[in-house]
């Protein structure tokens, strides 16, 4: 069980880094 944890929250981390280089590329392009 606690892998399974530690696996949904690295996996959740990995997904909000992952919007938050698309947010900052959207920006970027319309600047």
């Amino acid at each position: 069980m606690v892998t399974i944890y530690d696996t949904a929250a690295k996996a959740s981390v990995s997904a909000m880094t992952v919007s938050r280089v698309i947010i900052y590329t959207g920006s970027w392009e319309a600047l």
